[in-house]
């Protein structure tokens, strides 16, 4: 019979060697709900992949390709050359993406955020896209003093004209850069009643068609606080800017909180949406916030749940 005594010898013994075991193995616990950083990147790589676009057109002569939600892009005979000058003429790949509102800014990390003058400004977009021209999968460019004619729909028609920004793709979040050239304008082509806005481009990339957001009232500085055991990389916010098609996300992050300082502020009185969203064992959790800004602004992400992706895409639909 097994004793008192030799019972609690054995049982000390029998966790000593699991304890053996365990650092045998290199084992770690297994840790649940955990924010996934590169599952986050991914689903906006997904997202811009799945709109992307492809067209096969013959340069030779005048063509035009028109994408899924309504950009119009003509191509004239003769305006296209290779990175050594030489003239392209064929078959020619063109790629496309169009976004047009904020749920598609959002779930391909492309807010309206631009640098001018030595400061960050927010942009109210009429729309962004991305062209790109290759044969042979090698880039192709438009000859000097020739361009490229680009229709996309219009929806604002309080104003008859908006600038033209650019960016590239060093970064998933692209920041846009104004341009000055002489054909850096959209226009509506002679008709203040006309459905398009229009632009003959000069290059190619990614293209939005904006205005500065020109707001008198106060500025302040926004801030956003994370919870507990997530950062920027697995955690993305964005601010969506009510009745405007304007997004912006956070600039610098520092122990646990997300801030526009020092590169932007808003205006003291703006009635915003906050978006975040994370990604946890491949299932979109989100939060969706309505406030207004006050001086000093700080929200608390505090409640992120776990949605589809029809759900997330309907939240964002939603958006004012």
């Amino acid at each position: 019979m097994m004793t008192k005594n030799t019972m609690l010898i054995f049982l000390g013994v029998s966790i000593a060697m699991l304890s053996c075991k365990k650092d045998q193995t290199g084992l770690e616990p297994v840790v649940l709900h955990k924010p996934d950083a590169s599952a986050l990147s991914d689903f906006f790589h997904d997202n811009l992949d799945e709109a992307t676009q492809h067209f096969h057109v013959d340069v030779t002569q005048q063509v035009y390709i028109e994408g899924e939600q309504g950009l119009k892009a003509t191509f004239f005979p003769n305006t296209l050359m290779d990175a050594f000058g030489n003239d392209i003429t064929g078959i020619i790949d063109v790629t496309l993406v169009e976004i047009f509102n904020k749920k598609d800014m959002i779930l391909k990390n492309k807010p309206t955020l631009a640098f001018h003058q030595g400061e960050y400004k927010p942009l109210i977009s009429g729309g962004e896209f991305y062209l790109e021209a290759t044969q042979n999968g090698q880039p192709l460019f438009l000859k000097p003093y020739q361009e490229l004619l680009v229709k996309i729909p219009r929806t604002d028609y309080s104003i008859y004209g908006m600038n033209r920004f650019i960016s590239d793709n060093e970064n998933d979040t692209l920041i846009w850069s104004l341009t000055t050239d002489s054909t850096s304008w959209f226009g509506v082509g002679g008709n203040q009643n006309s459905s398009t806005w229009q632009n003959n481009l000069n290059t190619f990339g990614w293209i939005n068609c904006d205005t500065f957001m020109n707001d008198p009232r106060p500025q302040t500085i926004v801030e956003a606080e994370l919870p507990v055991g997530y950062n920027n990389t697995t955690c993305k916010v964005f601010i969506s800017f009510d009745g405007l098609n304007s997004l912006t996300s956070f600039k610098s992050y520092e122990y646990s909180i997300l801030s526009t300082a020092p590169y932007y502020s808003l205006p003291v009185g703006l009635e915003v949406h906050f978006v975040a969203i994370t990604i946890i064992n491949d299932v979109i959790y989100c939060e969706v916030i309505s406030d207004t800004i006050e001086e000093n602004h700080r929200v608390q992400i505090t409640n992120l749940e776990m949605v589809t992706e029809s759900e997330f895409e309907a939240l964002l639909d939603a958006l004012p």
